[in-house]
Formats: structure tokens, C-alpha cells, sequence
């Protein structure tokens, strides 16, 4: 009897595990310390900010049209939609645009960023594939020439 309540017991948690995975997918990187301290909400909100207030708009996929755009140093940098295809046409009013798409001209490199809205897990959700030392270079590149912009007085 004993066995059998174990066995049970055993079965349940293994589920409830199994579970818990399935809904909520674990990012594949995390923005720590230990990468870089540039890769923080702080310096994502910076460029997500100064691409909503002084960018232009840019196709860059299939998937959407006229997304936020704005080019710094050497690479474009794109804000996707938070609800997906529901805002299609990327509407600043239909939804938020926590979503991040930097790619670099040579050698040609998509890296794929989320700000994370929840209140636990890291800032920042690296997408498998995105190298999280690259993408703090290219964050420290964006918030460089950023600064620049300001110091001449440019939008």
C-alpha cells in the first residue's frame, strides 16, 4: 500500500512538472551580471524609447509592416509588436512594443531581445540563437552612438 501511495505521489509531482514546463518557456539566456551590466531593462527602455520618439518606420519582415525603426552605428534596430500579428501594421496605440530585432550589416545578423513584463525571471529574454556577449556589444554600440546624437544636439 505504502508502495502504491509513493508510486501516485511520484506520478503527480513528475506531471505537475511536466506541466509547469510546457506553459511557461524558460529563456534560453538571461541578461546577468556576470554578461554585461549594459544588457539591463534600463538600456533596453533607452533605445526602445528614443526609437518610438525619433525613428522611422522599416519593414524588415514578412510578418509585420512599418515597424519602428532606426539605424545606430552600424546595424538597424526594430521594435515588433507586443500582441503579435493582431497589430499587424504596428500601430503605436493597438499595443506596446517590447520586442527588439537588431540586426547588423556586416556580417548581416539578426539578435532577438524581449523586455520581460513579469515580475519575476531576469530583465531581458535573450532568444536562442542571440549571443548574449554580441548583443551586450551591440547594446553598448546603440547606447554610444545615442550619446553622441545627444552631444550634437541630433534627433
Amino acid at each position: 500500500m505504502k508502495q502504491l501511495l509513493l508510486t501516485i505521489l511520484i506520478l503527480i509531482l513528475v506531471s505537475g512538472c511536466a506541466n509547469s514546463r510546457e506553459s511557461t518557456p524558460a529563456p534560453v539566456a538571461e541578461a546577468t551580471q556576470e554578461t554585461d551590466e549594459v544588457l539591463t531593462a534600463a538600456a533596453f527602455n533607452q533605445i526602445k524609447d528614443h526609437i518610438l520618439a525619433q525613428g522611422d518606420r522599416q519593414t524588415y519582415c514578412n510578418m509585420f509592416n512599418d515597424n519602428p525603426h532606426v539605424v545606430l552605428g552600424d546595424m538597424d534596430i526594430y521594435l515588433n509588436p507586443d500582441t503579435g500579428q493582431q497589430n499587424i501594421n504596428c500601430d503605436l496605440e493597438l499595443s506596446g512594443f517590447n520586442h527588439m530585432v537588431i540586426r547588423t550589416r556586416e556580417p548581416g545578423k539578426y539578435y532577438r531581445v524581449q523586455l520581460n513584463l513579469k515580475d519575476t525571471g531576469p530583465d531581458l529574454i535573450i532568444q536562442e540563437g542571440t549571443d548574449p556577449d554580441e548583443l551586450s556589444e551591440l547594446f553598448q554600440e546603440a547606447l554610444s552612438a545615442l550619446n553622441d546624437k545627444q552631444k550634437r544636439g541630433l534627433p
